[in-house]
């Protein structure tokens, strides 16, 4: 029978033969410590339809350090011990988490910074059009927001 799960991927490998095998691990959210752990399969017959559906939901390519929610069935193998046969993955909860993360980036930029990239990012206005509201050039709207992406990107790096 089915169960859904949520993971975070430690690890992800495609062999030759085309299955697909991840390493799952779920932190503490104060010390970051790995609490769990267990091993998850996506076989060469569901890779496309799983991850290349993911993928084309998302944007993004299913990586470690993604928090995914997926339905897999429990599987036990004398040798191997227990894994997690993944059928599908819910691309919506990613997108959740990924946003959540970036919110978490934009919320540590300092004010003006914070300000012209919600107004770029967001707002989709043109520099000079910010350059009248804030009454600042649009040399330094550009650099403020260069700067502001650069931070986003770092705290997002660090993150995984």
């Amino acid at each position: 029978m089915p169960v859904w799960v949520c993971g975070e991927v430690a690890d992800l490998k495609i062999n030759a033969s085309g299955h697909c095998y991840i390493e799952l691990i779920e932190k503490n959210e104060k010390t970051g410590a790995t609490e769990a752990q267990a091993r998850a399969t996506i076989w060469r017959s569901q890779v496309m339809s799983t991850v290349g559906r993911f993928e084309q939901e998302t944007g993004q390519r299913l990586a470690k350090g993604m928090k995914i929610l997926f339905k897999a069935t429990v599987s036990h193998h004398a040798v191997y011990g227990m894994s997690l046969q993944i059928q599908q993955i819910d691309a919506l909860h990613t997108l959740g988490d990924m946003e959540r993360r970036k919110q978490e980036a934009i919320a540590r930029l300092p004010q003006k910074q914070r300000l012209v990239f919600n107004m770029k990012y967001y707002e989709e206005m043109k520099y000079e059009e910010i350059s009248a509201i804030l009454d600042t050039s649009v040399g330094a709207l550009k650099a403020s927001y260069h700067i502001a992406v650069k931070k986003i990107e770092e705290y997002l790096s660090k993150a995984d």
